[in-house]
């Protein structure tokens, strides 16, 4: 009787004590909270570049060149930041372009994109 007690006892130790598989989060599932680098080709990307005049105003006056960077973050939804090189419309000196991230959030709950930050900086090119 005393084996059985210990035997089920040891049981039941290693089955508490063994590390939950799924609660490791693996490069395939990226932890909430935390920022995962993504394709600049992934479709949500392209399809949030395409649209960016309807969620970003100043985006209305801006021709997008360039997707340089983008990544997504698991929250209550999902966010995007994607950096972009965009040329102003109406400039005086064609080689200069901005460099915009845009971070945009997805609610799970919504269709609705809701823009959270952009920040822009001149970039000079040089002339060819």
């Amino acid at each position: 009787m005393a084996s059985h007690t210990l035997f089920v006892f040891a049981f039941v130790a290693v089955i508490y004590f063994l590390p939950c598989v799924n609660c490791i989060p693996t490069p395939q599932q990226p932890p909430f909270g935390g920022w995962q680098n993504i394709s600049v080709n992934n479709p949500t990307v392209q399809e949030l570049v395409k649209d960016m005049p309807e969620i970003v105003p100043e985006f209305t006056v801006m021709d997008i060149i360039d997707v340089v960077h983008a990544k997504s973050q698991v929250v209550a939804g999902m966010n995007y930041a994607v950096t972009v090189l965009a040329r102003p419309r109406f400039v005086m000196y064609p080689q200069q372009i901005q460099e915009c991230t845009v971070i945009v959030y997805f609610p799970a709950v919504s269709s609705r994109r809701l823009l959270e930050k952009l920040n822009c900086s001149a970039i000079l090119l040089p002339l060819p």
